[in-house]
């Protein structure tokens, strides 16, 4: 699952907080961004990765939150004094199949500047649903060489295309994988 929206045109003025549509979907792998909606669906339980770029209109303030399910997950402020301003945010969540997962633009600074210099993107670091999955541990040996480096290559390579972004960080953390699967357990 991977996808990129960005907002086509300005916002201003609103009465409440609304949902923030981005309405020019670049990227939707998976169709988990719903183009009606403008909700990520999870489409497996997993890892993944958001990141939201807000950009405040001239002398303005603009801001969004992150939700999951309802639940605010992190707040995105922007604030153009005196010219231009924007202000970005990463989240990296384990969430479960039929999660959703979208943006509520704020009442307070609704000013967001559209033009593709805001957006929203995100996708999966890798399925947890699937044990084929699993890295090998560092215990994991044979004639006495570890299983890790020998296969580290092999096993990102070996996995799904859904997965390109979970093969890259699976190279990275080969030397500490140990430490990462204990984190996320």
């Amino acid at each position: 699952m991977a996808f990129f929206a960005g907002l086509g045109e300005n916002k201003g003025q609103i009465e409440e907080n609304i949902d923030l549509v981005f309405d020019k979907v670049h990227t939707n792998v998976g169709d988990a961004y719903d183009k009606q909606t403008r909700r990520v669906t999870i489409p497996f339980s997993g890892l993944y990765h958001f990141t939201v770029v807000i950009a405040a209109q001239g002398g303005q303030k603009a801001a969004a939150m992150l939700m999951n399910n309802g639940t605010m997950v992190e707040t995105i402020w922007a604030e153009s004094i005196p010219l231009w301003a924007t202000s970005s945010n990463t989240a990296i969540l384990n969430l479960t199949s039929g999660d959703q997962v979208w943006l509520v633009l704020l009442k307070r600074a609704p000013y967001i500047h559209g033009y593709m210099y805001s957006s929203f993107s995100g996708y999966s670091l890798f399925d947890t649903e699937n044990e084929e999955n699993e890295a090998p541990q560092d215990d994991d040996k044979i004639n006495g060489k570890s299983l890790v480096r020998k296969n580290c290559k092999k096993f990102a390579f070996k996995s799904k295309v859904r997965y390109t972004k979970r093969t890259l960080i699976f190279f990275l953390l080969c030397k500490t994988k140990r430490r990462f699967i204990q984190m996320m357990q």
